[in-house]
Order: C-alpha cells, then structure tokens, then sequence
C-alpha cells in the first residue's frame, strides 16, 4: 500500500475535453501530435502564475502555450489566477461550479481531501498513466508518486521536489570561513556548537546562526532532533502529534537557549523580516542559516556579488546528529511541489494525461526548460546555447517554473545555469537526498487550532531561549494547549493517520 506525503493545497477539476479545431488551426506536429487538420482536444485548466511575468494576450495567442498546444494536438484554455490568493480564488470559482478539466495544486491537501473524499469528484489516474502516461511513470521517481497516492489510487500528476530531494531545506555554511579556520564539517550537535564558537572569533559584528522571525527558518536545527516545529508531526504512543509538542522538543530548545546565551545565536532571531535576514547573510555576518536547496547557487551568487572577502563559498552541509538522537534527520519531506488533478467527469482525460506525458520526453524537457529552438535556444555543433535574456525578455520564461513537471535534469541546468551553477546544485540535491523525516500527514485535512498552537509555542519557546523561562515551561506550554482544543487536534490526525494507512 502506498503512503502519501506532503503539505498544502488540493487539486481539483471538472468539466468536459471537447475539442473541435478546424484545419485553420495548421499542422499539428510532435511525439504525440496528430496528422494536420485534425481536431484537437480542448483542454480547461487553472494554475497558479507562481507571480510570474505572463504575457496579456489569450493562452493560445502566447507562443509558448501555443507550441505547447501543438506539440501535444490540444487546444489550450488556461487561467492564470494570482499566486497571492490562489486558493481563495479557487473556492470562488468550484462555489460557482466553474469547474476546469484540470488544475494545480501543491500536494494534497484540505482542498483536495474535501475534493476526494468528501465531494468524490477527482478521477483515479492508475489506469489512464498505465495506457497514456508511461513516460510519466517510468522518469517521475516513486517517492512522487507515493505522495499523491492514497490507499492504492493515484490522485494527482506530481512534479517531484526540486533535485529530487524530498528534504527540500538544508543547512547552508560559509565554507571559506571553515577552511580559513582549519574546521571540519561537524557531524554532532556538540561538533556544532564548537564550530559556531569557532565563527564567533572571527568578530564581534559576527553571528554565527541566523533564524527569521517569529523562530522560522531554523527547521534543520530542530532537525537535528527529527523534529520541525512549524508544520512537521509525529507517531508518539500511537498517536499523531504536532512536533510542537513532542517531549523530545526540549532538546533543541535547550540547545538554542545555549546558543543564545553564548552570542551564538541572533538576537533578532524573533524579529528578522525576510530582507534583513539576507542583507546579513551577504554582508558577510552569518557563518549559519537554512534555506531552500534549490538556491543553493542563487546563495553562492549573493555572495559572489555582495561579498567584501576573498573567495566567499556557501555550501550545503548534512544536518549534524542530535546529542542523544538517532532517528531521521533535516526536514520534513516534502515529496512534491505542483500537483495536477483531473475530474472524474472530464470527457476525455487521457488528452490530459498525454500532455503531461509529452512534458516529460526528452522534448519536452528541453521545451519547458529552454523554450523553442530558433528562439530562446539555438544548437550549435550538437550543444544547445541558451539565450536567458530572450527568454525574459519575451515574458517566456514562466514557462520552466508552471510547465516543468519532469525530475532535476542535471545537462539542461548546467545550459541555463553553468557548470558552476550545476556542480554546485546537484552536490546540495545529493546530500539533500539522505536526509529527511518521514512526512506522515500528507492527505490529512488540517485540524483547527493549529495557529493558536504556533503562537503559543513561539511564545514559550522564545522566553526559554532568551532564559526569561526555565525549560520546565514547555511542559505547562503542552498541558495548557492540550486543554484548550489539542486534545481534538490530536484525535482527528489519529483518525485520518489511521484511515489512510
């Protein structure tokens, strides 16, 4: 049996596949087009715009989509709705019964469990990638598809997390600054702590860990215990528990309260907006953060160009082992990023399922990460040359973050990006390969209260660290959430763990 993973929003859709295209719409060509003049598939879809630059004219006036349309004999009828209120914008229209025929998402989540199991709309697609998506199964790796699979059925087409490396964040280390003071990468908490208070003597403007606001952006160091605060749960006693709450959470807590009172960790750790974090990071103050691993070149450039010293080097490292731990660790997997879901009434789903098919052949790869021979690319002597400024230019470049769907493909990166940039990327997405904590709840609808558990922790949690609170307060901190509506929380991820597995 399958276990489905990952956090946040669900996919849906309805309605019909008719198409009806005349020999005015020219010939159709590609893996899986059709012979000119036939009549295409018509296929309704809403996405998010990832707040991407999309060109104003009609889907089928946009070349990208058009050469989309063509290559896989669709026609192509897609909303961009605003990433900022994606979501919202979706209730509105399923309130309305504007259905499309199929739509994007990240992972399963509320939405989507409502979609499936409530409202019974979404198709299962196991038969329909057996007969039309073998590309898909046989390129997007099992860990994606265990995490749109739900007691045996496939639900969703999914992108698989950036590198494949469900563990999508990884701690980030000045690596010039571990060779300027003869330091090795630790491999413990208390090889950690040592090498924090290596940092620290390079200055007293130095911090040597920084979080962001509100105790965020520190997952691996939590991690380093198998716990993530934010969003992570944990099997415990036979029951489902917010990480928040699991008695082992003492143990980062405790070690941050060290860090804190040895100037180790940053005092504006409760306060850091998203700008003053990065502007400390590039100003070469930061020996320590945690990040995306995907940027793991978009760091190492901030450095490259903002960096006063000699030789600046960000480097992913594994998460360090927690004294007295020996279970998963890092951050919670997130297996999937977009998802794609399909109605169970759609006319004719498997066109739906061989577009997404075609995306991730060999064509298809090049198409949605390099855009359109003779256009954004050119091959010369047999070596594709990318023209990045074109594409952007040209407002095409949308096209590799809402069209992408196949798995890291390291020789379209090291086109884009470099040999640099690839080197660099595919090393993080390696290391972000062997870690990673099991991610229990994906499919779980999310139970109530779960913000007044954030403040409440966030509050006690920081007057530890600040030693304004001995550690002892946590406990009071879980018996006081437990009463006031934790105890139902609990109860409903037990039930919804328990009836997905």
């Amino acid at each position: 049996m399958r276990k489905v993973k990952f956090f946040m929003s669900m996919i849906f859709i309805l309605a019909a596949l008719v198409a009806c295209n005349s020999e005015e719409d020219g010939p159709v060509s590609g893996e899986n087009g059709g012979d000119e003049g036939e009549s295409r598939d018509k296929i309704t879809w809403y996405m998010s715009d990832s707040s991407q630059a999309i060109p104003a004219e009609s889907p089928m006036e946009i070349p990208t989509i058009q050469y989309l349309a063509d290559k896989t004999n669709t026609d192509l009828d897609i909303q961009f709705l605003p990433h900022s209120d994606y979501i919202s914008q979706l209730r509105l229209k399923f309130a309305s019964e504007e259905f499309p025929d199929v739509y994007q998402n990240w992972g399963i989540t509320e939405f989507d469990s409502e979609f499936i199991f409530e409202n019974e709309q979404a198709l299962p697609l196991n038969d329909l990638l057996k007969e039309h998506g073998q590309n898909l199964l046989e390129k997007i790796p099992d860990f994606a598809w265990d995490a749109v699979t739900i007691r045996g059925d496939i639900w969703a087409i999914p992108r698989p997390a950036y590198g494949n490396a469900p563990a999508e964040r990884m701690m980030f280390v000045r690596g010039d600054w571990l060779k300027e003071l003869d330091l090795d990468i630790p491999e413990t908490s208390d090889q950690f702590l040592d090498m924090l208070r290596a940092f620290k003597t390079r200055g007293d403007d130095i911090i040597p860990f920084s979080m962001r606001e509100d105790i965020t952006w520190g997952s691996n160091l939590f991690g380093m215990w198998g716990l993530n605060w934010w969003d992570g749960y944990s099997l415990y006693e036979g029951e489902v528990i917010p990480d928040a709450i699991h008695p082992r959470m003492k143990k980062p807590l405790e070690f941050l309260n060290t860090m804190y009172e040895e100037g180790l960790l940053d005092h504006e750790f409760l306060t850091n907006a998203s700008s003053e974090y990065s502007q400390k990071i590039r100003a070469d103050r930061v020996g320590v953060w945690v990040h995306n691993t995907n940027l793991a070149w978009g760091w190492q450039e901030n450095l490259n160009n903002d960096s006063n010293e000699e030789n600046p080097e960000a480097i992913v490292i594994p998460t360090p082992r927690g004294d007295g731990y020996d279970g998963p660790l890092g951050r919670i997997e997130q297996p999937v990023g977009r998802t794609y879901f399909i109605h169970k009434d759609a006319e004719n789903p498997e066109a739906i399922i061989r577009l997404f098919d075609w995306l991730v052949t060999d064509e298809g790869q090049v198409f949605s990460e390099l855009g359109i021979e003779g256009d954004t690319y050119e091959i010369v002597d047999g070596e594709y040359v990318y023209d990045k400024e074109k594409d952007k230019d040209q407002q095409s470049s949308f096209r590799s973050q809402l069209l992408r769907i196949h798995p890291y493909n390291e020789e379209l990166t090291r086109v884009k990006e470099g040999e640099e940039a690839e080197e660099k990327l595919t090393t993080a997405y390696e290391l972000a390969r062997e870690e990673g904590i099991p991610n229990i709840t994906i499919g779980i609808p999310p139970a109530p209260s779960l913000y007044d558990l954030r403040g409440l922790f966030v509050e006690t949690a920081a007057k530890i660290i600040v030693g304004d609170a001995p550690i002892d307060t946590f406990d009071d901190f879980v018996e006081t959430w437990i009463n006031n509506g934790g105890e139902e929380v609990i109860s409903h991820m037990t039930e919804w763990y328990e009836r997905l597995n």
